[in-house]
C-alpha cells in the first residue's frame, strides 16, 4: 500500500491538470481499501508526552505514574500497528528493593513474599491486588480500541505471569498465570484450569503460537517432554 501511494503521489506532479482529479481518485480508494483492510489504523492516535511534573520524584513511588504511561503506550502502538507483539515487566522479579509507600506497605515485595507469617501474608495479597487492578488497567484501555467486529482486546492474547509459584521457599510447581482476550480466534475465557503435577508452562506458549497461526510447533524449550498446546485453553 506504502508503494503504490508514493507511486501514485509522484504520477500526480507529472500528469495534466485535467487527468490529475483521476491520480487523486486513485489515491483516496487505496486509502479507503487501506482502512478497511487495516481497520486498527482509523485507531491510530500517537500518545502525547506526559505530564512529568505529576510523576513522584521518588523512584518506588514513581512506579504506578510509570506502569499506567506504559500501558497507555503499548496499546497505542497496537493501535497504530507499529508492532504485533509487547511485554511489560513490572519489577526484576521479587527482589526489587522498594517499598510499596503508595499502599500504605513501607516495606519490599522480596521480605513480605518470605514471610510466612500472616500479617505479612496479608501484605503480599495487598501488592498482588494492587498488581491485578494494573492487569485490569490494560484489558480496559484495549478493550476501548474498536477493531472488526467488536474490540481490540478480542484480537489480542493476553497473558499474565509470575516466575515463581511461591515465593518464600522459590518453588515452581504450581505458578499462576491468567490468560485473557483472544475471543475472536476462540480463546476460552471464564474459567480456571488446575492441570497435573508435572505440566509445564512452555505449552502455555505453544497454545500462544497456535493461536497466531504458528500450527507446526509441537514442543517449546529443552525441559518438556510432552507435546502440543496446554489442555483446555481452547485450541
Amino acid at each position: 500500500m506504502d508503494l503504490l501511494n508514493a507511486e501514485f503521489a509522484a504520477l500526480e506532479g507529472r500528469v495534466t491538470r485535467g487527468d490529475r482529479p483521476k491520480v487523486q481518485a486513485h489515491r483516496e480508494a487505496l486509502h479507503q481499501l487501506e482502512t478497511q483492510l487495516v481497520p486498527s489504523l482509523a485507531q491510530c492516535r500517537a500518545p502525547g508526552k506526559p505530564d512529568g511534573a505529576q510523576r513522584p520524584k521518588d523512584s518506588a513511588d514513581a512506579v504506578p505514574w510509570l506502569v499506567e504511561r506504559q500501558i497507555e503506550l503499548m496499546v497505542a502502538a497496537f493501535s497504530c500497528d507499529a508492532t504485533r507483539i509487547a511485554s511489560l515487566q513490572i519489577r526484576p522479579g521479587e527482589n526489587d528493593g522498594y517499598p510499596y509507600r503508595f499502599l500504605g506497605i513501607d516495606v519490599e515485595h522480596h521480605l513480605t513474599s518470605h514471610d510466612t507469617s500472616a500479617a505479612k501474608q496479608e501484605l503480599l495479597a495487598k501488592i498482588y491486588t494492587w498488581y491485578a487492578g494494573r492487569f485490569a488497567y490494560l484489558l480496559e484501555r484495549l478493550d476501548a480500541v474498536p477493531e472488526g467486529q467488536g474490540s481490540m482486546l478480542d484480537h489480542t492474547l493476553v497473558i499474565w505471569g509470575s516466575e515463581v509459584g511461591t515465593g518464600s521457599s522459590h518453588d515452581f510447581a504450581n505458578v499462576p498465570f491468567v490468560v485473557a482476550g483472544g475471543g475472536a480466534y476462540g480463546v476460552r475465557s471464564g474459567q480456571y484450569l488446575k492441570l497435573p503435577a508435572g505440566t509445564y508452562h512452555s505449552r502455555l506458549i505453544v497454545s500462544a503460537m497456535r493461536y497466531m497461526g504458528v500450527a507446526d510447533v509441537e514442543r517449546f524449550g529443552m525441559t518438556d517432554r510432552e507435546t502440543g498446546p496446554l489442555p483446555g485453553l481452547g485450541i
